[in-house]
């Protein structure tokens, strides 16, 4: 069995996609370290102006926070600013609209934790990309240990 373990990314890369189509199983893993100006909770998109940042806003409040344990701010409208500038962007390619209606779905949930939402996003492009590869989280399998014992026992 072909296993990928990789944390959640906002938004991720296409060779992310590819990495989850090639495995048996894929593991989100989450409970790490959260680590602050990652990819975790940004990206970068291809604008007019060349490339930007989008940054969804979290509540880091301890070096040793977990992922799953990392909380989204939704004191301002980051969403909406998002979609903007990915409108603005992509607004034009071929099945833009089918992007936006799951970012619009995805952002209309109110996901508590960045995990959460960054699973969402994954889950809902998965399903458009045709990619039926189980995806699980790797805390559900209460895996203990150093780094490396951890990864060989999940």
């Amino acid at each position: 069995m072909r296993v990928g373990i990789i944390q959640s990314n906002y938004l991720p890369w296409r060779g992310y996609f590819d990495l989850i189509n090639r495995v048996d199983l894929f593991l989100f893993h989450d409970d790490v370290q959260y680590t602050k100006g990652d990819w975790r909770n940004r990206n970068r998109l291809r604008t007019a102006q060349g490339l930007e940042w989008i940054t969804v806003p979290v509540h880091h409040t301890s070096s040793s926070q977990r992922i799953e344990d990392t909380r989204i701010d939704y004191s301002r409208d980051w969403q909406s600013r998002h979609l903007n500038l990915v409108r603005a962007s992509y607004g034009s390619c071929a099945g833009y609209s089918r992007c936006e209606t799951l970012l619009e779905r995805a952002f209309e949930q109110h996901d508590v934790t960045i995990s959460e939402l960054n699973v969402r996003l994954i889950r809902a492009f998965c399903d458009e990309l045709g990619i039926d590869t189980p995806l699980r989280h790797a805390s559900e399998l209460a895996c203990t240990g150093s780094k490396t014992e951890k990864l060989v026992q999940l």
